[in-house]
């Protein structure tokens, strides 16, 4: 790679930074205004060639692209720009995620019990807990983000920037230190919860060791799988964490256990749900069309949001390291 090469990466690495600060509605066109900005300054100051302790002089001139970020995003009143992406990145997460399995516990929790209520007021039921959970966890959520921004704990007052220590190209804009810390902690009670249902034998919604309530009993070999796959994607995490940036292979690693994951989840939990509903209550299995084939289809319709996800990071992560290869 000529020197001309690593100065355009070095410049690279700071703008994308920068963007990975904005709303995605914002960042092309901030990238482009900001690359543009830092080239016109190289090549008035330095020439057309300039070394890379010069590129870094001028970077470390322009100053922390966290603190730079805030000077392009717009305003806000409760959560700053520089954490309102990462808030509303998670939000987004949670709407889907959170009333998704609080309508999967409640149908659990009334089918693993002897309620005896019908199906029109069990989906009732599923529907307002799903409500209550979603309007709980984005107020928790807006909450501790505001906390955050108001407490100055993200604002502090770090060290010195260097431009030398700018994560390569490969880490890509999907690193969010906040939105991964609350990844890994939701990954650590899931093991938990599966480590505690090998304990009981089984599923219940009732956490006590002593009486765990009604169990059903699930294959011990697929929750273990499902357990191995929690505990290894808190690791990759944590991992990735402490390097500051994905990998390519990290982020195939991910993909394979989080594909893993999905397929355990589906064995440990979700068929044998539909094995306990068709032998206890046949009358409802009758009712509800394409009740067979409704956990593989949330099994695969989460796998192939996974591939998707990761394999565009993937595909961008190999095409930087071919552009370096051949630059």
């Amino acid at each position: 790679m000529n020197n001309n090469s690593k100065v355009n990466e070095w410049v690279a690495r700071y703008v994308q930074q920068v963007g990975r600060q904005m709303p995605e509605a914002e960042r092309d066109e901030i990238e482009k205004e900001l690359h543009s900005q830092i080239a016109d300054q190289l090549d008035d100051r330095f020439g057309s060639e300039p070394s890379e302790a010069q590129v870094h002089t001028v970077l470390r001139e322009m100053g922390d692209p966290r603190k730079l970020a805030q000077n392009y995003g717009s305003k806000q009143y409760l959560v700053g720009p520089e954490l309102y992406p990462s808030m509303m990145r998670l939000l987004h997460t949670g709407w889907g995620v959170v009333p998704t399995l609080m309508i999967i516990f409640s149908l659990f929790e009334a089918v693993a019990g002897s309620s005896g209520k019908s199906m029109i007021s069990m989906g009732i039921q599923a529907a307002a807990q799903a409500l209550q959970a979603t309007l709980t966890f984005t107020a928790i959520t807006v909450l501790i983000f505001a906390v955050l921004q108001h407490s100055g704990a993200t604002l502090g007052k770090p060290a010195a920037f260097d431009p030398a220590a700018l994560p390569p190209l490969e880490a890509g804009r999907g690193l969010d230190r906040i939105e991964m810390i609350m990844e890994s902690a939701f990954g650590a009670i899931t093991a938990f919860a599966t480590l505690y249902f090998l304990w009981v034998g089984g599923l219940t919604t009732r956490f006590d060791l002593v009486n765990p309530g009604a169990v059903i009993a699930v294959p011990a070999q697929w929750l273990l799988g499902f357990l191995l796959c929690s505990i290894g994607m808190v690791g990759v995490n944590l991992w990735v964490l402490r390097r500051g940036y994905w990998t390519l292979l990290t982020r195939l690693l991910m993909i394979v256990l989080e594909i893993a994951d999905m397929l355990f989840f589906y064995l440990a939990i979700l068929r044998p749900l539909l094995e306990h509903v068709h032998r206890n209550y046949p009358e409802l299995a009758s009712k509800v069309m394409f009740i067979d084939y409704i956990p593989l289809m949330i099994a695969l319709v989460i796998m192939l949001t996974l591939v998707l996800t990761h394999g565009r990071q993937i595909m961008r992560t190999l095409h930087v390291q071919r552009a370096k290869k051949f630059g």
